[in-house]
C-alpha cells in the first residue's frame, strides 16, 4: 500500500484597473469607368472601455460603421442619373467582464486578456436616386463580443504594475488602412488563496488498523 499525503494551496492574483482599445478604419475614393462616375466613402470605429476590480469589472461597447456609394451615369443627353446607397451600422452596450492575467516568470513576460460583451446592431439602409422613388429599410442583429488579447509583453521593474500602449496599423492590399490602439494600466492587489486538504489514500487507515491487531495479538500471546 501506498501512503500520499499532499497539500495544496492555490493562489490567484487580483488585478484592478482600466483597458481601452480602439480599432478604426477609413476609405475614400472615386473612380471612373466607361463615362460611370463612382465615389465611396466607408468609415467604421469600434471601441472598448474595461474597468476592473479585483479581475471583475464592466466593459462600454461602441461600434459605428457608415458606408456610403454614389453612382453619377448618362441617362439622356444632358442629364445624368444618380444613384447613392448607405449602409449604416451602430451598437452600443455593456456589461460584465473578468480579466485574466497570466505571468511568465522564466521568460518574464505576461499576457492580457478579456472578453468584450455583446452587442445589438441597429443596421439601416437606404437608395436614392433623382429618377426613381427611394427605398428604407432597418433592422437589427446581435453581434458577439470578441475576445481582446494582449500578449507576449515585456515585465518592468514593478511586477506588480503593468502598463503600455499597443499600436497597429495595417494595410490591405486595396489601400485601406486599419488603426487598432490598445492602452492598459493595472495594479496587482491583496492574493487570495485557495486551501485544499490532505488526499490521503485508504492505505493510511488499513496501516493503522493494521498495527492496532498485531498489537493485541503479541500482548495476548503474553
Amino acid at each position: 500500500f501506498i501512503y500520499k499525503n499532499k497539500s495544496r494551496q492555490d493562489t490567484i492574483d487580483k488585478w484592478s484597473g482600466t483597458i481601452t482599445y480602439t480599432r478604426s478604419s477609413k476609405d475614400i475614393g472615386y473612380s471612373n469607368d466607361n463615362g460611370v462616375k463612382h465615389e465611396w466613402n466607408v468609415t467604421s470605429k469600434y471601441k472598448v472601455t474595461a474597468k476592473f476590480t479585483n479581475n471583475k469589472g464592466t466593459a462600454e461597447r461602441s461600434d459605428s460603421s457608415l458606408t456610403m456609394n454614389r453612382h453619377t451615369s448618362k441617362f439622356s443627353p444632358g442629364k445624368n442619373h444618380v444613384e447613392e446607397r448607405n449602409t449604416e451600422i451602430s451598437c452600443s452596450s455593456n456589461g460584465a467582464v473578468d480579466v485574466k492575467v497570466d505571468i511568465n516568470p522564466d521568460a518574464k513576460t505576461y499576457w492580457i486578456s478579456f472578453h468584450s460583451p455583446s452587442c445589438q446592431e441597429t443596421v439601416k439602409s437606404s437608395y436614392t436616386s433623382n429618377l426613381y422613388p427611394a427605398t428604407y429599410s432597418s433592422d437589427t442583429t446581435e453581434h458577439p463580443g470578441d475576445q481582446i488579447n494582449i500578449p507576449d509583453q515585456k515585465l518592468g521593474t514593478n511586477p506588480g504594475e503593468l502598463s503600455g500602449t499597443i499600436e497597429e496599423r495595417l494595410t490591405d492590399p486595396g489601400g485601406v488602412e486599419t488603426i487598432t490602439t490598445i492602452t492598459w494600466h493595472l495594479k496587482k492587489g491583496e492574493r487570495t488563496n485557495s486551501h485544499q486538504g490532505c488526499f490521503c489514500s485508504s492505505a493510511r487507515i488499513f496501516s493503522n488498523t493494521f498495527s492496532y491487531s498485531l498489537f493485541r495479538i503479541v500482548n495476548s500471546a503474553f
